[in-house]
């Protein structure tokens, strides 16, 4: 079609609206004659011409849409479903202007598209006759000169407009914001935003079915109108980290944190959790946290649940109490909030596209056919909106341009399930596109668990010439092939902050990745490779913070997918992120999470084995760190599998010192989740593994290791004979100041006041003190040495002496990062408040180490927290409270056999007796 000199001005209304669009064509047939306008309606089209293609070509060029509103208008399938999305996409883009002229009383304002654009007249319809009729009519006409004569203005109200130190949306997908048959749904989010009472929304559905679209039509409508009384809003989208990959929140909380004013760092990822919620609810706010899947378990037993601490802290959190909305968008559903009910929290799954919206999508595309085959073959493709989109920008791209193109497709894969329909038309894309440059580019893409940055990108173009990969497109012309992909949908909008990034559906990445690993393997290896010197290469050798780290966690899948996994654990994952020895990351970053997500690029089956390329000394320290950083995240449950695998690695290579660290590493994760018979195991088989090695210190901490366990199944006198036998390896069965310390110190202590030898385990908690204050030891062994102290003033009941050595132990543990220690802390300050009658404060500390407890399975400690309130319910006279608390403590002590805390809860319950 020839280009325009004159500006289109499109003229949508209902044909049952004929009197008004002849009363309102005369304001605009003399701009028409005088040239400054070329004016198009329906009635223009002769007879026998393609009207659906002319009318589609009108919309595309039309700089101006008059919409003649009336109830017909309003009630006409064709005006709402056909025209009205074209044009408002237009709109959106800055790239036509819409004016609604209300011509008679109707419902519109029940149509939230409609709610967004100024009416003319605001003030009620058009007079059907007079002066003033005469007069709106006239302005609408000047409206339209002015619009054609200084072009249209760019959208004042984008969501790239507003101040992102308050409204920071800009990491919503750039969806291009076409949304059809989601009325229902812009309603819903309506209701929860403007009535109150709606914590959090969740929106499930499978991929391409239009949930972020959904999210950012709904708050660029919230923009247009102000916010709406929101004071800020905060947006992240998770589809960047790829469908099914290992995921860490770790980068969008340190980014929300930093988009607060405050440092997470020393912060446990419960912590984090807790005083991000606490930043969202301060006032009334807008939270997007789209995609989160690949933060969720894909696993039978607990599928949907969320395996990230800090985010799950976050939204259990904003659940209960939330005065502004967050929105959740997701392929699995949320079961971590199924016990929250609405109103407090909707669950909705978004249906598949309506036969109705899917026929408007092909409609709007200028796909032909017939009501009835337009919409069998939206049935056909399973009604999902991403499948029927490429559909139709999939039949639009032949000369034909009609439905029955449908029969190009393949029959679905029952193995992809929901997914098989947009795969089947993917599928006839790429053999579309051939061998093409264009083809190229999208299998570029799938190397990708993200978008593609530019330099990414021009490093694998530059990469001498391979097959699939960039042979054509070191000669294309590269803009005109990124144009034609975006014209047809296979390639995301423009990044407006990063221009030179690309990006498509993560469906899309993930099947044409797929598709050239199966076809060209040395292809897709070879991308790989290019793109793991290109970040190792570029990237600072030792980065100090979490995304600055993130290239070098990005090479570690490229390295993995060329082939050079050793290499890329042992030069990157070990020298540069985690600094050898310094365990960087983990200890100085507390980014347990993000760590874990970069190790499983390291597994054939996740968490249990090592890709068999690995040398075996490779694959278990791989598998304990695994285990260590699982643990660390309260996913006790899910820890063992790894450590299990690298002890028996170990003991297979007569490694006996590994293996006694591993050993003794399960010991003490199966003691915290009260598993005593398994830790005794494994203690045991730590201490044989100890001996084997000849090695005192690990003979020493084995043997620590083992006495701790006696000590918590009850078996004191055991435990005291074996701390004591540590004890004298440490100083060579001679007399010698040293004692047992670190964390072997402090459980000594605990045994010790126990039993009531109360000036020994003085004199052992001051050493501690003193070599922590001479030495530059870790927080885990200032923590402990502290709670040794304040343990031992409590004992003493002297209260001003343990209140600072007791929250100086606290604020050491939380810096430590490791949660299984914190509630050793916790409950001995809840028993110093209880001492000295606070308690209220008792009982807060209390809850805070159950939800702990409770968060990560540890079972011991729970028990003991559940004492701590029998005690504190026994002393305020709670008796009912008193007794369910001594119940759950006592149902925990006989199902664990915690022998250590028998007699306690028999002294307590004879209490209550009384």
């Amino acid at each position: 079609m020839a280009e325009k000199i004159r500006p289109t001005v499109f003229v949508s209304y209902s044909h049952k609206d004929k009197k008004h669009l002849d009363s309102v064509l005369p304001f605009l047939e003399g701009l028409e004659l005088n040239e400054r306008i070329e004016l198009w309606h329906d009635r223009l089209i002769g007879v026998g011409e393609d009207w659906y293609r002319q009318l589609e070509g009108e919309m595309h060029d039309a700089k101006v849409a008059i919409l003649l509103v009336t109830q017909n208008f309003l009630a006409s399938r064709f005006c709402k479903f056909e025209e009205i999305p074209v044009l408002l996409q237009r709109q959106r883009e800055g790239r036509l202007a819409v004016l609604p002229v209300l011509l008679e009383p109707c419902l519109w304002e029940e149509e939230p598209w409609l709610k967004r654009l100024q009416m003319i007249p605001t003030d009620g319809p058009v007079p059907q006759r007079g002066v003033r009729r005469k007069q709106i009519l006239t302005d609408l006409a000047r409206k339209v000169v002015e619009v054609a004569d200084k072009g249209v203005a760019p959208p004042e109200k984008a969501l790239e407009n507003w101040p992102p130190e308050a409204y920071n949306l800009r990491r919503l997908p750039q969806t291009g914001s076409l949304l059809f048959g989601r009325r229902n749904e812009l309603a819903l989010v309506d209701r929860a935003w403007n009535e109150g009472g709606t914590n959090l929304v969740v929106f499930t559905a499978g991929g391409g079915v239009g949930k972020s679209t959904l999210c950012r039509v709904w708050c660029e409508m919230l923009a247009e109108d102000d916010w709406r009384g929101a004071h800020r809003a905060f947006a992240w989208s998770f589809h960047s980290q790829g469908a099914g990959r290992q995921g860490s929140a770790d980068t969008f909380v340190n980014a929300a944190f930093r988009w607060f004013g405050e440092d997470p760092t020393g912060l446990s990822p419960w912590d984090r959790g807790d005083r991000l919620a606490e930043l969202v609810r301060g006032e009334r706010m807008l939270l997007v946290l789209d995609g989160i899947e690949p933060l969720q378990s894909s696993s039978v037993a607990d599928r949907g649940e969320l395996r990230d601490p800090a985010l799950k802290t976050l939204l259990e959190n904003l659940a209960q109490e939330n005065p502004g909305l967050c929105l959740v968008t997701t392929r699995e559903p949320l079961t971590d909030l199924e016990q929250v009910t609405e109103p407090e929290v909707i669950h909705h799954d978004l249906d598949q596209v309506s036969l109705l919206a899917g026929r408007a999508l092909l409609r709007v595309a200028g796909v032909k056919g017939s009501d009835k085959e337009l919409e069998s073959g939206v049935r056909e493709l399973g009604r999902h909106a991403l499948a029927v989109n490429l559909l139709a920008t999939y039949i639009a791209d032949t000369g034909g341009r009609h439905i029955g193109t449908l029969a190009d497709l393949t029959p679905p894969d029952p193995s992809h399930g929901r997914d098989a329909h947009p795969r089947r038309v993917i599928e006839a894309w790429a053999r579309r596109l051939g061998d093409s440059a264009e083809l190229e580019v999208l299998n570029q893409l799938g190397l990708f668990d993200r978008p593609a940055t530019g330099p990414e990108l021009e490093a694998l173009r530059q990469s001498p010439p391979t097959p699939g990969l960039n042979r054509h497109l070191q000669s294309a012309d590269y803009p005109q092939t990124l144009a034609r992909l975006r014209a047809v949908r296979l390639l995301a909008p423009p990044n407006l902050h990063e221009p030179e990034t690309l990006d498509s559906h993560p469906l899309i990445r993930e099947h044409l990745g797929e598709s050239l690993h199966d076809t060209r393997p040395d292809s897709w290896k070879t991308g790989h490779n290019v793109l793991y010197e290109h970040l190792t290469s570029t990237s600072e050798y030792q980065p100090d913070g979490l995304e600055e780290l993130s290239p070098l966690y990005a090479a570690l899948t490229h390295g993995c997918a060329a082939g050079r996994e050793r290499e890329a654990l042992n030069l990157v994952y070990f020298q540069r992120i985690s600094r050898e020895n310094e365990s960087f990351v983990t200890h100085k970053l507390g980014a347990f999470a993000a760590d874990l997500a970069g190790l499983a690029s390291f597994f054939e089956v996740r968490w249990h084995k090592p890709l068999p390329t690995l040398p075996e000394d490779d694959q278990s320290w791989v598998l304990g760190q695994t285990g260590f950083n699982l643990r660390a995240l309260g996913r006790l449950a899910a820890a063992p599998q790894p450590m299990l695998a690298a002890l028996a690695n170990e003991v297979r290579q007569e490694n006996w010192l590994r293996a006694a660290a591993a050993a003794g590493n399960l010991a003490e994760l199966e003691t915290g989740r009260g598993e005593l018979s398994s830790a005794l195991d494994y203690a045991t088989q730590g201490v044989e593994h100890a001996d084997r090695s000849r090695l005192p210190e690990q003979q020493v901490m084995k043997r620590a290791r083992l006495a701790d366990v006696l000590f918590q199944l009850g078996r004191v006198e055991e435990a005291e004979a074996l701390f004591r036998e540590a004890e004298r390896i440490l100083t060579g069965g001679k007399p010698s100041p040293h004692k047992l310390y670190s964390l072997w110190g402090y459980l000594f202590c605990e045994l010790l006041l126990e039993v009531g030898k109360v000036e020994e385990a003085e004199t052992r908690a001051l050493y501690a003190l003193e070599l922590v204050g001479r030495f530059d030891t870790p927080l885990l062994d200032q923590a402990v040495a502290h709670l040794s102290m304040g343990r031992l003033h409590l004992v003493q009941r002297d209260y001003p002496e343990s209140k600072p050595f007791l929250r100086r132990a606290v604020e050491l543990l939380r810096l430590a990062g490791q949660s299984d220690y914190l509630p050793r802390g916790l409950v001995a300050n809840a028993e110093f408040h209880l001492g000295t009658a606070d308690f209220e404060r008792s009982h807060k500390v209390l809850d805070d180490s159950l939800t702990l407890c409770l968060r990560a399975g540890l079972r011991l400690f729970e028990a003991d927290t559940w004492l701590g309130l029998g005690r504190l319910n026994l002393r305020t006279g709670e008796l009912r409270q008193a007794g369910e608390s001594l119940g759950r403590a006592r149902a925990i002590i006989e199902q664990t056999g915690y022998g250590r805390r028998r007699e306690e809860l028999a002294e307590l319950e004879a209490q209550l007796a009384d």
